[in-house]
């Protein structure tokens, strides 16, 4: 049986749970559309990370985190970035603007962002963790 226009069967492989060697491949922002307040357009950060680890066709697993584009102490940036410097302690305000330039390279804004900035290229340790969706029953 043929598959009908536009739709193409695929093979679903999920990422194996547990820490995986990592490295950043690019950070990405774009405005979306809020699905849960009404909001509008917002602005997002996109992490993406390939990992080492392939699929069973040899191309590497990519995970992608979507954070708001801001950082302090304890949001879910400054949260992000304090695991993957291996601090226990909240970032102080000097590290904040350590990260900033991380991730933002020699330009600031996200409508004028660094397509390099120092971070792009690191490696890292993520720990890949499966959760049941209550509403679909399947892992993500």
């Amino acid at each position: 049986m043929s598959q009908p226009f536009g739709l193409v069967k695929s093979e679903f492989e999920i990422v194996p749970a547990g820490k995986q060697a990592a490295v950043l491949a690019e950070i990405s922002f774009a405005q979306v559309e809020d699905k849960f307040e009404n909001k509008g357009l917002e602005w997002k950060m996109f992490w993406s990370f390939e990992l080492r680890e392939k699929r069973k066709d040899g191309t590497p697993f990519v995970i992608d985190a979507e954070m708001f584009p801001t950082i302090s102490a304890n949001n879910q940036v400054g949260k992000f970035c304090k695991g993957w410097a291996g601090s226990a302690k909240p970032l102080t305000d000097k590290e904040i603007a350590d990260w900033i330039g991380y991730v933002m390279g020699s330009t600031t804004g996200p409508d004028n962002v660094d397509p390099n900035p120092p971070l792009k290229g690191v490696s890292c340790i993520l720990e890949i963790e499966h959760v049941e969706s209550k509403k679909t029953k399947k892992d993500y």
